[in-house]
C-alpha cells in the first residue's frame, strides 16, 4: 500500500462528505445573501417530518374505537419513530454538534495530509485495507437499505390501493383535488426516502469516520512494534513521542465522535428496537408477510453497523494496550522505560461507543439486543392477542 492509495480511498470518504452535506443542508438549491433563508432552507425536509408525524399521530387519535387496519395502525405508530430519528440526527451532526463534527471530519483529512516521515511510512498500509472495508460495507448497507425501502414503497403502494404511502392522507385535500395524488403519493414518498436515506448515510458515514481511527491505532501499533528492532536510543525515543503524540491527538477527537455519537445511538437503539418489535407483531397477519421479508432485516442491519461500529472503535484502541505489552521492554534503557510505562497507563483502557444504560457498544450488545426485541416481540403478542 503507497500513500497514493490512502489518497485514493480518501478521496471517495471526501465525496461522501460533500453528499452528506447537500442532503443535510440542501446545498443543491441557490444559497442567499440572507441567512435566515440558508436556515430555512435547511429545515424543510425536517419540518415535512415533524408534520408527518404529527399527521400521523392525529390519525392514530381518529383510529381509536373504530374498526381500523392493524397494520396501518400499527405503522403509524413506526413511520413517526423514523421521523423522529432523521431529524434528531440532523440536530446532532449539524446544528447541535455542528463544528464538533467537521472537527472530526477534519481529523480524517489530517490523517491522510499528516507529513510525519515516521507515521507515514507505515500509516498506508493500516489505514488503507481499514478504509477500503469500510467502503465496501457502507456500499453494500446503503444498496440493501435502498432494495428494501423502494420494496417497502411498492408494496405499500399497492396495498393501499395507490391511496397514500406512509398510511395517512393530508388533510383538507379532497380525492377530486388536482393535488391529491401528488401530496399523498408524491410528496409522502420523497419525505420517506429523504428520511430513511439520510437515517442510512450517517449511519454509514460514521462507520467509515470510525475505520479512520481504527486505522490511526493500527498505524501506532505497527510503529511501536519498531521497538522490537534493535534502534539507537534517538530512535526509540522519537517512535516513542511520536507514537504517545499521536495517540493522545487520536484520543481527544474520539472523545468528540463519542460524545455525538452518545446522543445518535440513545435515539436510535430505543427507537429502532420499539418499531421493530411492532413490525415482528405484524408477522402475525398473512396479509403483511411482505414486511417480515424487507422491513427486518433492515432495521437488524442498521442496529447491526451501529454495534459493529462500536466494535472496531474498542478493537483499535485494544490493539494498542496489546501491543505495548508486546514490546521488549528490557532491551529499552532506563529513561525509555519510563516513557513507555506513562504511554501503557494511559493507554491501558480500551475505548469504545456508549449511550444510556449501554456501557458498551459492541457485536456482544447486539446479540443482547436482538434476544430482548423477541421477547419484547413476544410479550407483545401475548398482551396485544
Amino acid at each position: 500500500m503507497s500513500q497514493l492509495d490512502l489518497n485514493e480511498a480518501h478521496a471517495v470518504f471526501r465525496t461522501s462528505i460533500k453528499y452528506f452535506y447537500k442532503i443535510a443542508y440542501l446545498d443543491f438549491i441557490p444559497n442567499c445573501r440572507f441567512p435566515l433563508f440558508n436556515w430555512l432552507k435547511m429545515s424543510i425536509l425536517p419540518l415535512l417530518n415533524v408534520l408527518a408525524g404529527v399527521i400521523s399521530i392525529k390519525t392514530i387519535i381518529s383510529l381509536i374505537g373504530t374498526s381500523y387496519d392493524i397494520v396501518q395502525f400499527l405503522y403509524l405508530i413506526v413511520l413517526p419513530l423514523c421521523y423522529w430519528q432523521a431529524v434528531c440526527k440532523l440536530l446532532f451532526c449539524c446544528v447541535i454538534f455542528r463544528n464538533k463534527f467537521k472537527d472530526v471530519i477534519e481529523f480524517c483529512n489530517d490523517i491522510v495530509q499528516d507529513r510525519n516521515s515516521l507515521m507515514g511510512s507505515v500509516r498506508p498500509s493500516a489505514v488503507v485495507k481499514e478504509l477500503k472495508f469500510g467502503i465496501t460495507l457502507g456500499k453494500a448497507f446503503i444498496v440493501c437499505a435502498s432494495i428494501s425501502l423502494g420494496a417497502f414503497i411498492i408494496s405499500t403502494a399497492q396495498r393501499t390501493n395507490f391511496e397514500f404511502i406512509c398510511y395517512f392522507k393530508y388533510p383538507y385535500i379532497e380525492r377530486e383535488s388536482i393535488l391529491y395524488f401528488p401530496l399523498n403519493i408524491g410528496l409522502q414518498a420523497n419525505t420517506l426516502i429523504y428520511t430513511i436515506g439520510f437515517i442510512i448515510y450517517v449511519d454509514a458515514i460514521v462507520f467509515l469516520i470510525a475505520e479512520y481511527f481504527k486505522g490511526e491505532f493500527g498505524t501506532i501499533s505497527k510503529l511501536l512494534l519498531k521497538l522490537n528492532e534493535g534502534l539507537t536510543n534517538v530512535q526509540c525515543k522519537r517512535i516513542i513521542f511520536t507514537c504517545y503524540r499521536s495517540h493522545v491527538t487520536t484520543s481527544n477527537k474520539l472523545k468528540i465522535l463519542q460524545e455525538i455519537c452518545w446522543y445518535i445511538y440513545l435515539n436510535q437503539i430505543y427507537t429502532s428496537v420499539l418499531y421493530m418489535c411492532m413490525v415482528l407483531y405484524m408477522m402475525r397477519f398473512g396479509d403483511s408477510s411482505i414486511t417480515f421479508y424487507i422491513v427486518p432485516p433492515g432495521v437488524m442491519a442498521q442496529i447491526c453497523l451501529l454495534c459493529y461500529t462500536g466494535q472496531i472503535i474498542r478493537d483499535g484502541t485494544m490493539e494498542v494496550s496489546d501491543t505495548l505489552g508486546m514490546i521488549n521492554w528490557y532491551r529499552l534503557n532506563i529513561v525509555h522505560q519510563k516513557y513507555l510505562i506513562l504511554f501503557m497507563v494511559f493507554a491501558q483502557r480500551s475505548k469504545g461507543m456508549h449511550t444510556f444504560a449501554f456501557k458498551d457498544l459492541d457485536m456482544t450488545t447486539y446479540l443482547q439486543l436482538l434476544k430482548a426485541i423477541f421477547s419484547y416481540c413476544a410479550f407483545l403478542y401475548t398482551v396485544l392477542s
